[in-house]
Order: structure tokens, then C-alpha cells, then sequence
């Protein structure tokens, strides 16, 4: 696993900031990364405003820094039987994003593989009270296993290209409707479920699907679109107006370290916020 950040002057600083989790007495979880299982086949990218097409930024990790963890490429399958205890060597609760480099619910990974990370999960939920964070392009792929309580099922919003094909008007629409749906129908299976969307980059005005679905999201993620160290901002109406919806159904909201110099240009609040998390009692797992 990869601890994301560093802590400077009492500060945690870097990496994917919304792994680190901030609980209702305040205590901040250590995020980390953990990869079992890696690649992801979706061929994502999206248009930002001054039409520039960003990549998946996952990609370019896996295809310009870390090539020799992904010999056959990004979109090869790869299963790490020797990372998937990992979580287990943390003791003290930690937010963990379980797929910052694949997509377990993807169709392509198979279900023995995506058990032993279950298992895992259900162990070290139980053990040290961590919390996972699944974020997934195949929302339908969510309904294909039992997750437990400690799994926060997201969904990204849908992208512009797909299998590397750009998504039509009606396409996009289904797949966002669709993936609202589905977190609808988790959340709504248990009141402490968290179900959550990444939208980042903002590519569209999302806001009449997410107030057409109120209770689908109980946790947003906004971000603007990157290309290596390129910062490509969004459409201000585009994020003015998710964020009017996402706040007339309380749902919290954290802005992406990237989305910065444009919400200073727009004088928007800076936003860190979590869904209520308690501290877990703990208990042995069996």
C-alpha cells in the first residue's frame, strides 16, 4: 500500500487527499492507496472547456512512471496476490482507496480474485476499523457482489470518450442515470451506507440528473482536469450548479486539491467536507 501524503508542521500535505478521512471528533484516518488488483480497460478521456482531451490520469501513472508494474500496459489485467493482505499490516483506522489504479468492479476481473479482497475487507474493517473507498466507470458492476458497510461504493461521473469512442448526448445521459440509480438502490439498503460520485474532471452541467435522484449521493468529489502537471479548469456554471443541487440535498462535498485556482477566480469557499464517520468499535474478526 501507498501512504498518501506527508505530514509537515502537524499538516498532512499531498497525494489523494480525500483518503484521508476526517471523523466527527476531528481525528484525520492516514489515507492510503492499494492496489491488488491493476489495470482497468475503459479507455477513458475527457474534453475540458478549451477542448483539450485529458487522459485518465491512472493511465499515464501506469504508462510513463510505473511501467514495469504494468508490462502489457493499463488495460491488461493484473492480479498482486502478494499485496492483498496489506491492509491487514495497518493498525491503526485508516481511509484506504482500493482502486486507485483499476476498476474492481470492471467485468474483466474475476470474482475469486475480487473475494480475496473482500475477504480482506470485511477482516480489517473488523480488526482496525478501516474504511475502503471503490471508485468505479461500471456502475453495474456494483451490483454483482455483497459489499460490506466499510466499502464506500462510488461512481465517476460518466466520461467523454469510453473504450476510447467519444459518448454521445443520449449515451452519457443513460450512463449517468444509471449510475445514480444503482447508488440510489445501495444506499437505500442501509442508512449508513456512504454512496458517492467523483466528478472530476466536470466535463458537463451534471446537476439535473443529481436533482432528479436525491438520496443517490451521500458524499461528492469535485475536481478540475489534469495532464501531468496541466491544470485544465472547468466551466464555473457547470460546478456552481452541481454544487446549488448537492447542497439542497446536504450532501457534503470535497473540492480536489486541482480545483483550487479556479475556486479562488470564482471566490467559491474552499470545501474539505466528509460524511459523518464515527469512530468504528472494533472487534476481532472471527
Amino acid at each position: 500500500m501507498n501512504l498518501q501524503g506527508k505530514l509537515i508542521n502537524g499538516v498532512w500535505q499531498g497525494g489523494i487527499e480525500w483518503t484521508r478521512i476526517r471523523e466527527v471528533s476531528g481525528f484525520i484516518r492516514r489515507g492510503y492507496t492499494w492496489n491488488a488488483i491493476k489495470g482497468c480497460r475503459h479507455g477513458c478521456a475527457w474534453q475540458m472547456p478549451d477542448g483539450t482531451v485529458v487522459e485518465c490520469y491512472a493511465k499515464g501513472v501506469a504508462e510513463r512512471l510505473a511501467q514495469a508494474a504494468y508490462p502489457r500496459g493499463f488495460a491488461a489485467h493484473y492480479f498482486d496476490s502478494d499485496a492483498v493482505a496489506d491492509p491487514l499490516s495497518v493498525h491503526e483506522r485508516a481511509g484506504i482507496f482500493m482502486d486507485s489504479m483499476a476498476d474492481v468492479a470492471g467485468a474483466w476481473v474475476p470474482a475469486e480474485e475480487r473475494d480475496q479482497v473482500l475477504a480482506v475487507i470485511r477482516e480489517a474493517g473488523a480488526r482496525y476499523g478501516h474504511i475502503f473507498q471503490l471508485l468505479t466507470k461500471a456502475a453495474p458492476g456494483l451490483l454483482r457482489f455483497d459489499l460490506p458497510l466499510n466499502v464506500w461504493p462510488g461512481v465517476s461521473s460518466p466520461p467523454d470518450f469510453f473504450n476510447d469512442v467519444r459518448v454521445g448526448a443520449f449515451q452519457r445521459a443513460n450512463r449517468m442515470e444509471r449510475a445514480l440509480g444503482i447508488l440510489l438502490s445501495l444506499a437505500l439498503e442501509d442508512p449508513s451506507r456512504v454512496t458517492w460520485m467523483s466528478f472530476e474532471p466536470v466535463s458537463y452541467d451534471w446537476s439535473a440528473f443529481v436533482r432528479q435522484m436525491p438520496g443517490a449521493l451521500r458524499w461528492a468529489v469535485i475536481g478540475a482536469g489534469t495532464n501531468g502537471s496541466t491544470v485544465y479548469d472547468p466551466q464555473e456554471t457547470h460546478v456552481r450548479n452541481l454544487l446549488e443541487v448537492l447542497d439542497q440535498q446536504g450532501v457534503p462535498v470535497f473540492f480536489k486539491g486541482n480545483l483550487r485556482r479556479a475556486a479562488q477566480r470564482w471566490g467559491l469557499a474552499w470545501r474539505e467536507e466528509f460524511p459523518a464517520v464515527d469512530t468504528p468499535i472494533l472487534k476481532e474478526a472471527a
